[in-house]
């Protein structure tokens, strides 16, 4: 969401003759813009501490943990930023999905 935010106008840019240029162009583009490297930096921070916890502890303990504090943090920051509603109601099973074809 706020990378999202942050690299918007990246596709306004004057397109370059070379791919390295455009390329480098983009690159000085998404530095300069601080909502994009806060939520990198943030992003990569999480990363990392994934990691770090998974060569520390057990993976049955640490991925069902990773995944609901991936939910918790997408759902309060989607609320506070984007103000959507992110609940367990909308992961209902609905027997009449298009998508759950294969498995019935």
């Amino acid at each position: 969401m706020l990378m999202k935010r942050g690299s918007q106008g990246i596709n306004d840019l004057p397109k370059k003759s070379t791919f390295f240029v455009g390329l480098l162009q983009e690159v000085i583009f998404l530095v300069t813009r601080p909502l994009y490297v806060l939520s990198f930096l943030g992003n990569m921070f999480g990363s990392v501490l994934f990691y770090y916890t998974l060569s520390q502890a057990d993976v049955s303990l640490v991925a069902p943990t990773a995944n609901a504090l991936t939910f918790i943090v997408t759902s309060v920051a989607g609320r506070a930023i984007e103000k959507e509603h992110v609940g367990l109601g909308m992961f209902q099973y609905d027997s009449n999905s298009p998508f759950l074809h294969d498995i019935r």
